[in-house]
């Protein structure tokens, strides 16, 4: 089994499934902790919140407010089980589709409700004249 670093090599990453289509970047790692053998990497965890973690409690609150403020409900990470992992290379490949995961549902709500509205942004939707 090669070894892996997990921080320089994995952590920050781009996602993609496996037609390439982005998914996100790996926020953070699980890791599986097991009697007498060393631990491994559980699942990846994909979201906002995840990142906000890394700043403390005070901006996982930030991060739920505003996502409430703007009608997005409460987040929660995606979870991508490590096992999905197909290669790890420039992006880490999994053998999971993209839009049926929770990271993309946020991403279309941010997407349709945020930055289509954002004057020159070259959203869809027009703002109400």
């Amino acid at each position: 089994m090669a070894m892996v670093n997990l921080v320089h090599e994995v952590l920050d990453v781009e996602l993609v499934d496996w037609r390439n289509e982005k998914l996100g970047r790996v926020d953070g790692l699980t890791l599986e902790l097991r009697d007498g053998e060393p631990p491994r990497v559980g699942a990846i965890l994909v979201g906002g919140t995840v990142i906000a973690e890394r700043f403390g409690h005070r901006a996982i609150r930030w991060a739920t407010l505003i996502r409430e403020w703007w009608g997005g409900g409460a987040p929660s990470p995606t979870v991508i089980p490590f096992s999905a992992v197909r290669t790890i290379a420039d992006t880490i490949q999994v053998e999971l589709d993209a839009e049926s995961q929770p990271a993309m549902r946020w991403e279309h709500w941010l997407r349709e409700r945020i930055i289509c509205r954002i004057p020159g942004a070259g959203g869809r939707k027009q703002p109400n004249a």
